[in-house]
Formats: structure tokens, C-alpha cells, sequence
């Protein structure tokens, strides 16, 4: 050989928390290749190519050359035949599936440059005696084939043991990942070092900060107006920046609040994105949660996964009390879950957060005449009015056409000025109500309970024609389990049944949670609609107006 191997080091690893110098990971790879570099008497002709912390679990080149700036380093100092030979402690150091190390192997090998691997050494070939297309040494080649496959083998062992260790820990109560949700660490100071604990603590200033957020959404204040009022107290996000809708959000629906772990809902997958035509990272909930979340007809709380949990279990979703200490109580976790369900049927968030004032009665007026909803007009001034919807579009409604909204707020403050002071006329009034909801509910149970005595009948039916040889055992089964999904729903919306009839035989509770409610404290139109807002549709359900006058108010 007329010249010495020009060479770079890559040193790589898969996580930041290997990267850390205590654990002298990278520092050690380095060590050894320029160890063997200077023994062997190469040149060293570049800065060390560092990995800090990153998966190669990759299969294709051009993707590692997106996401590893290391890599696509090295195959440019390949390109530009500035080196011929990598030093690696290991084949894996470079890539972690066998499809990436073939194709990082063709392609340094057309630029002429090797790959030398300390734990598995082949001794590299002179570059000037290469083939005429930059093939290599054939038991390197061998190798580097042999290494992608061992390092694809170790990538899947490392997952499903990764996969076995998470849902035992948490099955057990624990949290053994490193991140956790804003509240709690997993970190401890012992003697100066840093102690990772199986079971979360708490941070006491987090944690108050999380009480305060709660309390103002059962105020009245949304997402958004909560991040805003979070930023404008300068307190630091989960991730040390600005506070968001969404991130508030996952904070009050986190059931890690209330001392539950829930763990598996979601899958990550690599899918074809057939716009781009590139593999994109997609996040599946698992279908158990898919389909309870259509029978609910709305996305599952803890509280309805717990009565279903070992039935979850055997698809990898773990439903169980942590051993961590809770920051907020069961009941409040319900209030919140309550209050998030009660503004969704009100047409998403309950109060208009933003600078503008929202309109307080959109929603909940309707024209006595034709029955269609009251349209809210945009602000003239600082005044707002309400037309009936059928008129404003030429319908045929005699309503008078413009309402405006302080005269109404004036009439529907006065009337429930009214209740107020009346218990016994507000308990009167609940008990129709109930009636009337009870009889609705009560005829719903019984055409329930028909259409499940009319599944049991179809089952027999079919048990009759397998038993006779009718049907084979696939169609039997398929139609069985069609049966049996029919029936479950049933049997949940039965359930729920009987849970709103207690609550509407209970009008004594009622009649106290809106007693409650106006004799507190009433919040000022003038000072902020969007509580006013809050405020109205915690007790009304619908205002009826005929010619600009209320005419009956229902409650909830």
C-alpha cells in the first residue's frame, strides 16, 4: 500500500441516557478506535462522527441520511473520497437492521471506502486493489451481511423484552419510564447522584399549580384561557415553555391524577403515506378501545374502562391503581370528566375564550312560533341581538325579528331571581320534569329488554340450524358474534338507563345543585360574558321567546 488508511471514527448510541459522560459510552468507543488507529499506523483525517443518542432501527438509506446527521456526514466525506476506511466498535454502531447495513454497505463500497469493526475485525483491503465497481473484501461483505442480521435480531429481543418489562411494572402499579407526566419525577438526589424511583413523588409546587387549573375549569374558564392566564404568571409549561390549550387539556383529563395507571391504549406503526410515498410514524388505538368508544359514542374514561379491565389486559391495555400518591381525588377526576362531557353537547367549549365578547344565549334560545333556533347577530357597537333563524332566512314566522341580548339577560336573571326565592315552586317544577324524562326512559328499558329477549330468540334459532347441519361452524360463529356485539351494546345502553333514572328520581339532589347555583355568586355581564356563558348553561337547557319576551325557561 503506497499511503495509510485515511480514516474516521463513528461512535453512536441509542439513547441520551447512554450518552451521558458517567456512563463513558461514546468517550470509551472513541478511545479504543484511536487506540487501534495509532497501533496500526492509519491516519485519523476527520473529527470523530458522534450518534448521541439516537435509534438506527432503519431500513432505508435515504431516511437515516434525514434523521442521523453523523451518517449522512460520513457518506459525504465517502463521497468526496476523503476517507477510505470507518472505525466502529461494532457493525450495529452503524445500523441496526440489515436492510440499512446492505445498503450503507454498497454504497461506501462504490466510493471505495471499508468498514472496520473492532469486535468483529477483517483486515481491510489495500483501496488501490479493489474490484473495478468498489467491491470489497468478500468475507467482509459476509460479515457485514451477518451483523445486520444479528443487530435486527437484538433490535426485536430488546423490544418485546422492553414490552414484557413496561406491562409487568405497570400492571404492578409502577412507572419505570423515565418521563412522567407534569406533577411528578422520577428523580432523587442521594449523596449527589441522581436515584431514578420506581414509583413517582411528587412536586409539591406542580402540584398546586394543577389544583389551581382545575378550579378555574370548573369556573368556567376553557383551555385556551387557562394557558393564557398560566403564560401571563410567567409559570414554566411540562416542557419549560409557553402553556397551550391542549397541553391544560391532558392535564385535566389525565386519570394519573386520581392514582390510576393506563398504559397501551394507543400502537405505533410505520405506514406507507401514499401523498408523500415515504413510510410515516402513525399512532392506532388498539380496536377493544376503538369499539367501546364507538358503543359509548364518545372517548373512554378510566371510570369506564376499570368494570372491563382484565378483559383489556389480554389485549396489552393495563387499567390499575398506581402506587403513587394521587394529586386529586376520584371525585374531583369525575367533576372534570363531567364538565368536559357537559360542554361537548353545548357545542364544544362552554365559554368563547378569545378577546372578542362571545354571545351568552347561542345555543339555547328557541322561537315559540316556528320552533327554530335564535341566530346571534355580530356586535353593532357593544350591543348584540338575537333574530329567529327561519325569519332572518325569509321563512314564514311571525316573531318579532331583532331581540337584544341585555333586555333578555335582564328577563332570564329576574326569572331565576324567582326560582330563587320559590323552593317549593322549583321543586314542583323538577318533579314534571322528572316525570316526563322518567316516562321517555322507562319506555326506551322496556323496548330494550324486547329487543333482547328478541336476540336471545335469533341465537336459538341458530343453535338449532348448526345442530341440525344447516350452517357450517364458520358462518355459525360469524353470526354468533354478531349476536353477541349486538347484545353487549344493549345491555351497556340498559345500563345507562337505569343509572339516569336514579338520577332523575333524586330531584331533591337536583333541586339543591341549582339552588345552589343562583344563591352563589352571580357573575356580571359586563365584567365577562364568557363566565356568564359558563354560568347560564350549568342550570338552563332551553329559553323559549315570542316576540322578544321569554316565555318559559326549561331547566336541566
Amino acid at each position: 500500500m503506497t499511503a495509510p488508511f485515511r480514516c474516521v471514527i463513528f461512535a453512536a448510541v441509542s439513547s441520551s441516557a447512554q450518552a451521558e459522560d458517567e456512563r463513558g459510552s461514546i468517550p470509551s468507543q472513541i478511545a479504543n478506535s484511536r487506540a487501534m488507529i495509532e497501533r496500526r499506523g492509519w491516519e485519523e483525517v476527520a473529527d470523530p462522527l458522534v450518534v448521541p443518542g439516537q435509534s438506527r432501527s432503519i431500513d432505508f438509506l435515504h431516511e437515516a441520511l434525514a434523521e442521523i446527521p453523523a451518517l449522512a456526514e460520513l457518506i459525504e466525506l465517502a463521497r468526496q473520497g476523503e476517507i477510505n476506511l470507518v472505525v466502529v466498535r461494532d457493525y450495529d454502531r452503524l445500523a441496526r437492521t440489515r436492510t440499512l447495513m446492505a445498503q450503507l454497505s454498497a454504497y461506501l463500497s462504490r466510493c471505495r471506502v471499508q468498514v472496520y469493526a473492532l469486535n468483529k475485525p477483517v483486515e481491510p483491503q489495500d483501496p488501490d486493489q479493489l474490484g473495478r465497481r468498489g467491491q470489497g473484501v468478500r468475507s467482509a461483505a459476509m460479515i457485514e451481511a451477518l451483523a445486520g442480521l444479528e443487530s435486527e435480531g437484538e433490535v426485536a429481543r430488546i423490544v418485546e423484552r422492553r414490552h414484557f418489562g413496561m406491562n409487568t411494572a405497570m400492571s404492578q402499579g409502577k412507572w419505570r419510564q423515565s418521563k412522567v407526566v407534569y406533577g411528578y419525577t422520577r428523580k432523587r438526589q442521594e449523596d449527589g447522584k441522581t436515584v431514578h424511583l420506581d414509583v413517582p413523588v411528587v412536586v409539591t409546587e406542580e402540584a398546586e399549580i394543577i389544583r389551581q387549573m382545575e378550579k378555574l375549569y370548573l369556573d368556567g374558564l376553557g383551555g385556551f384561557a387557562i394557558a393564557r392566564e398560566l403564560n401571563l404568571r410567567k409559570v414554566p409549561s411540562p416542557g419549560g415553555k409557553r402553556w397551550y390549550e391542549n397541553t391544560t387539556m391532558k392535564v385535566l383529563k389525565n386519570p394519573f391524577y386520581c392514582g390510576y395507571i393506563v398504559w397501551g391504549l394507543v400502537r405505533t406503526t410505520k405506514e406507507l403515506d401514499p401523498a408523500s410515498g415515504s413510510f410515516v410514524t402513525k399512532r392506532r388505538t388498539v380496536p377493544a378501545i376503538r369499539r367501546l368508544r364507538k358503543q359509548l359514542g364518545r372517548a373512554p374514561t378510566v371510570f369506564d374502562l376499570l368494570p372491563i379491565a382484565d378483559e383489556l389486559e389480554k389485549h396489552d391495555v393495563i387499567v390499575v391503581r398506581g402506587e403513587h400518591e394521587p394529586i386529586r381525588t376520584e371525585q374531583r377526576q369525575r367533576e372534570l370528566y363531567a364538565e368536559i362531557a357537559r360542554r361537548r353537547t353545548v357545542g364544544g367549549r362552554a365559554a368563547d375564550t378569545s378577546s372578542r365578547q362571545p354571545a351568552i344565549f347561542s345555543g339555547l334560545l328557541v322561537c315559540a312560533t316556528c320552533g327554530s333556533p335564535y341566530h346571534a347577530q355580530p356586535l353593532r357597537g357593544s350591543t348584540r341581538y338575537y333574530t329567529c333563524r327561519l325569519r332572518r332566512h325569509g321563512g314564514a314566522c311571525t316573531n318579532k325579528e331583532w331581540v337584544r341580548e341585555q333586555y333578555l339577560y335582564t328577563q332570564v336573571m329576574g326569572i331565576l331571581q324567582e326560582i330563587a326565592n320559590n323552593p317549593e315552586a322549583l321543586n314542583s317544577y323538577l318533579e314534571d320534569i322528572s316525570s316526563q324524562n322518567v316516562t321517555g326512559l322507562t319506555e326506551e328499558r322496556a323496548g330494550l329488554a324486547r329487543a333482547l329477549d328478541e336476540i336471545a330468540a335469533r341465537q336459538h334459532r341458530w343453535e338449532d340450524a348448526y345442530e341440525s347441519g344447516a350452517i357450517d361452524l364458520e358462518t355459525y360463529g360469524r353470526r354468533l358474534s354478531s349476536l353477541n356485539d349486538e347484545q353487549e351494546s344493549l345491555a351497556q345502553r340498559l345500563s345507562a338507563i337505569q343509572k339516569e333514572l336514579g338520577e332523575y328520581m333524586d330531584t331533591e339532589h337536583r333541586r339543591q345543585e341549582i339552588m345552589q347555583t343562583l344563591q352563589g355568586d352571580l357573575p356580571i355581564l359586563e365584567d365577562n360574558h364568557a363566565l356568564v356563558k359558563v354560568w347560564l348553561r350549568k342550570i338552563i337547557e332551553r329559553i323559549t321567546v315570542r316576540n322578544g319576551e321569554v316565555e318559559e325557561i326549561k331547566l336541566y
